[in-house]
């Protein structure tokens, strides 16, 4: 396998300080390299998911940085005062 039995007795443990390399090696071996191209696939409601997360946190900052207590305009995205009005 092409590392030490000192690694090898690492990876057969679990030890998370192993290169991922070798766990891949360690697998291939096996034959049981084939759900590595699952793993790697992209993850469209994962990606949907954590895009959403990234617009919600985006919002709350910029509420927190002008101070704002208005609300977010759901179609435009922009603020909303309390008077009704659009701000930037």
């Amino acid at each position: 396998m092409g590392v030490s039995r000192d690694t090898l007795n690492r990876l057969e443990k679990g030890d998370a300080t192993i290169a991922l390399g070798t766990y891949v090696r360690a697998l291939r071996i096996l034959g049981l390299d084939g759900d590595i191209d699952t793993v790697a696939q992209d993850d469209k409601l994962g990606r949907a998911l954590q895009d959403q997360n990234l617009l919600v946190k985006n919002s709350r900052l910029r509420k927190l940085r002008t101070g704002s207590q208005g609300t977010t305009d759901t179609k435009t995205g922009s603020e909303i005062s309390n008077h009704g009005q659009h701000t930037t």
